[in-house]
């Protein structure tokens, strides 16, 4: 989402491991194989039976059944507009394409060129943006119907932002947005001590992979603070859903570990 010159590895690592967890059965994201190189798809398939690797395909599965679903619920709710930020290699817009829904996808240019290259034909639209310097709403209200109902959902996004970049975004959001918009957000929480000590070397090596890769990890929250950040940026009606929460839901049937307890993902509605 902010200003880059080359395509997020991080999103092609999200990309591999939904190719992975859609190989084993456990998400439908048949496009997710066409943005990730096959090295990366390997990669998923040799460490995944590892404690860390497992607890980290755990929850991108947990959590992208949690969009899903918030997705189908607002579309058969009647909300045709659906703008995803830092979009990365998302597919909804192709899995969950209705003659009447509009898509969305806000990220940096390099990224989505990558992406335009690899992706199927229909899709959603582009926007290129550097959020750090430019407004959402401006570069956001050419694409979309001002005055009827968006969902916004931002995948695997706020970690990578300084809170006062996720103060500013989730504002313009709701300035953007009108009564009945809907919000999904998920963010990172300070809970290594709380983790298994065995688990507590996960979040460490997640944090300098990240590092060199150069997309660093630079907000975690106590997730008793996030109503509060969600009111004071004009968002209300906010419930959380636990790793725990979605993988009773979600992924009970499969063979994946509970994630790790540090996280949750967060809905909101604009009243």
């Amino acid at each position: 989402m902010l200003g880059t010159r080359r395509a997020s590895p991080s999103a092609e690592n999200v990309a591999a491991a939904r190719a992975h967890l859609t190989r084993r059965g456990i998400l439908d994201d048949i496009y997710a194989e066409r943005f990730a190189r096959r090295s990366k798809r390997v990669a998923f398939d040799l460490l995944a039976s590892l404690p860390g690797p497992a607890q980290a395909l755990s929850w991108i599965a947990a959590r992208t059944k949690f969009y899903d679903q918030l997705a189908i619920d607002c579309l058969d709710a009647g909300i045709r507009q659906v703008v995803i930020v830092g979009a990365g290699y998302d597919a909804r817009a192709w899995r969950f394409a209705r003659d009447d829904v509009r898509f969305v996808e806000v990220d940096h240019s390099a990224t989505q060129e990558r992406k335009k290259a690899l992706a199927p034909p229909g899709g959603p639209e582009f926007v290129a943006a550097d959020l750090s310097v430019q407004r959402l709403a401006d570069v956001l209200a050419p694409c979309l119907t001002l005055g009827e109902p968006v969902l916004i959902t931002c995948e695997g996004l706020t970690p990578y932002l300084t809170e006062p970049a996720v103060r500013s975004f989730l504002s313009q959001a709701a300035e953007l947005c009108p009564a009945g918009s809907r919000l999904g957000v998920e963010f990172g929480t300070k809970a290594v001590a709380a983790a298994p000590l065995r688990l507590r070397w996960v979040p460490v090596v997640m944090r300098v992979l990240q590092r060199w890769s150069g997309e660093p990890l630079q907000l975690e929250l106590q997730q008793e603070d996030v109503p509060a950040l969600l009111h004071d940026t004009g968002w209300s009606s906010a419930e959380v859903f636990t790793g725990a929460y979605l993988h009773a839901r979600f992924l009970r049937a499969s063979d994946l570990p509970l994630p790790s307890p540090d996280g949750g993902v967060w809905s909101a509605t604009k009243t």
